[in-house]
């Protein structure tokens, strides 16, 4: 809630700079206190903030119609290195690298490259690395690339870069895996998506783009090596072990509340919690759960881990 409040000082003292607004919206999301129409209202916000003024500027594309050429589909992130992201897109991208009726282009917005990074370019014709183009530069990059499709896999993260895709620089553009919101941009034709996650006639009204179904919202290779699965630790030591190995920052107060009630009513049960990097979040997770009166062994705290070490992690979870 305090970030909230200091995003919209920032926002009212400076309204130009994107990426304040956009930690915004990424901040609403995980907020209790705001529901879906009031968090699709202030992305829509940002629409007419960033992309409104361009809108009459947008290009004339002459991409040619011939269904038999190859398509050029562009991927704009900055999450190409051990992310999850780069988990998620590297199936495809290796499925669509033996395609010839597709020419693959990534748009790499990193700050740093890494063994992941690697992997992925040797999917990718055309590699760009796009950290010091403005707005303004790299549109006109797509657009002399003659991209047909343009996906971003950011949303509303970390160093997207969706102020240039409110510049309409390919005639199709997409939003996917970065995060499960609107972009708030008119420029962004398509979300692609699931029925699990948005199930047909419940979320349209929620997006500025249309909604685009996929049997599944992304696909999932797993790691070489990785654990078998095995039996419930319960059956061996008897405590039963919840867990969530997800960012802390998605746990507030409400889900605090609901995950003490669920402890107390399962008697000698323990809760794992992943990502717990410092002592301050620790401690503060802690005090909320001894509030509720769960008692503090009760709580089983995990760093962020390597891959491999993070499923081995799952061999102690029921």
């Amino acid at each position: 809630d305090f970030a909230i409040r200091c995003y919209r000082q920032a926002i009212e003292a400076n309204p130009s700079i994107a990426e304040v607004y956009t930690n915004l919206l990424f901040t609403l999301s995980h907020s209790a206190m705001v529901d879906a129409a009031a968090l699709f209202a202030e992305h829509c916000g940002f629409g007419e903030q960033f992309e409104a003024p361009l809108r009459d500027s947008w290009p004339q594309h002459t991409n040619t119609r011939d269904p038999d050429r190859c398509l050029q589909i562009g991927f704009v992130s900055a999450d190409l290195h051990d992310h999850a992201v780069a988990s998620f897109i590297e199936p495809i991208w290796a499925y669509l690298a033996g395609c010839p009726s597709v020419s693959l282009h990534a748009y790499c917005n990193n700050a740093v490259e890494d063994d992941v990074t690697r992997h992925l370019r040797a999917h990718i014709k055309h590699w760009h690395t796009i950290p010091f183009l403005s707005e303004a530069e790299l549109a006109e990059k797509i657009l002399a690339d003659g991209i047909d499709i343009l996906i971003d896999l950011s949303g509303h993260t970390a160093d997207n870069r969706l102020p240039v895709f409110a510049r309409k620089p390919a005639p199709i553009q997409a939003t996917w895996i970065g995060t499960a919101a609107t972009t708030g941009l008119t420029a962004m034709d398509y979300r692609i998506t699931d029925f699990e996650l948005d199930p047909p006639g419940q979320t349209e009204c929620y997006h500025s783009e249309q909604l685009m179904r996929l049997p599944a919202q992304a696909a999932y290779r797993p790691e070489p090596g990785c654990p078998e699965v095995n039996a419930l630790p319960a059956q061996r030591c008897g405590g039963f072990t919840f867990a969530s190995l997800n960012a802390t920052l998605k746990i507030n107060v409400a889900v605090i509340d609901l995950w003490s009630r669920i402890l107390q009513t399962v008697p000698g049960s323990r809760l794992m919690l992943g990502y717990a990097e410092s002592t301050e979040v620790r401690a503060r997770l802690t005090e909320r759960f001894v509030r509720n009166g769960v008692a503090e062994e009760r709580l089983l705290f995990q760093p962020k881990l390597k891959m491999l070490e993070y499923l081995a992690l799952h061999h102690q979870i029921d």
